[in-house]
C-alpha cells in the first residue's frame, strides 16, 4: 500500500503522534499509513480460537494434497469484452496503464495478455506488483483536515488486475456450481437467485 498525493490534490497539514505536524509528502503518507494501519487492525476481542484454529488446519491440508486444475481456459473474447465495459477515464493503477490505453490496443495484444493470464491460471500465480495499490486520501466532509483519521483511502489497482479478477470470478463461481460446494439455501450473491426467491422459501 503505497499513499498518493498529487498536486491536484495537495492536503493540509497533518497532526502526527505525538503532537508533531506533517509538511511534506512524505512526512503526510507516513502519518496517514500510521493512522489507516490502527484503524484496520483485526478485532482480536471477537476471535474464536477454536474456529480459527479449525479453518487453519482444513486450509493446510487442503493445500498438502494435489489437485488437478480443471478449470476453463480464458478466452480472449472474454478478456476483449470486459476491456470494453472499462470506464476510459478511470485513475490510474500503481503500473500507469489506463483503461483508454487497454481499450486501444490491437486484438493481437488482447492475444498476449489472454495468453499470460491463461499462464496464471494454469501456475496458481498472481503478480505481487497486481496485489499493490496505489492509496488516494479522500477528506471526509466537514471534518478538521488536520486529523488524518478524518480521511477516507481509495485503493486504485491495476486496471490488469481487474481484468484477471473479472474472469477468475467466473472461473470461481463455475467451480463452486459444478462441485455443488454452495448449499441450496444460499440466495445471497447469486445470479438466479433474486431476494424474492428466498422469502418465498420462508414463506413456504
Amino acid at each position: 500500500m503505497k499513499p498518493s498525493f498529487t498536486d491536484r490534490t495537495p492536503l493540509s497539514p497533518l497532526r502526527g503522534a505525538g503532537g508533531s505536524t506533517a509538511t511534506t509528502p512524505i512526512d503526510k503518507a507516513e502519518v496517514l499509513a500510521d493512522s489507516l494501519q490502527k484503524q484496520f487492525q483485526l478485532n482480536r476481542d471477537i476471535e474464536n480460537r477454536p474456529l480459527t484454529h479449525t479453518i487453519q488446519k482444513e486450509v493446510s491440508e487442503f493445500l498438502r494434497k494435489p489437485h488437478a486444475n480443471d478449470l476453463e481456459p480464458i478466452s480472449a473474447k472474454e478478456v476483449a469484452d470486459f476491456i470494453n465495459k472499462l470506464k476510459p477515464n478511470k485513475a490510474l493503477g500503481l503500473n500507469l496503464n489506463s483503461n483508454r490505453m487497454l481499450k486501444n490496443l490491437p486484438f493481437k495484444f488482447i492475444l498476449y495478455i489472454t495468453l499470460i493470464l491463461n499462464l496464471m491460471l494454469e501456475r496458481c500465480y498472481f503478480p505481487q506488483c497486481w496485489k499493490t495499490a496505489v492509496v488516494i486520501p479522500i477528506p471526509k466532509p466537514e471534518q478538521n483536515m488536520e486529523l488524518p483519521q478524518n480521511y477516507r483511502p481509495i485503493s486504485l489497482l491495476s486496471s490488469l488486475t481487474k481484468v484477471y479478477e473479472s474472469v477468475f470470478f467466473k472461473r470461481l463461481n463455475q467451480f463452486l456450481d459444478k462441485n455443488h460446494i454452495i448449499i441450496s439455501e444460499q440466495f445471497g450473491f447469486k445470479k438466479i437467485f433474486p431476494p424474492a426467491t428466498s422469502c418465498c422459501v420462508l414463506r413456504n
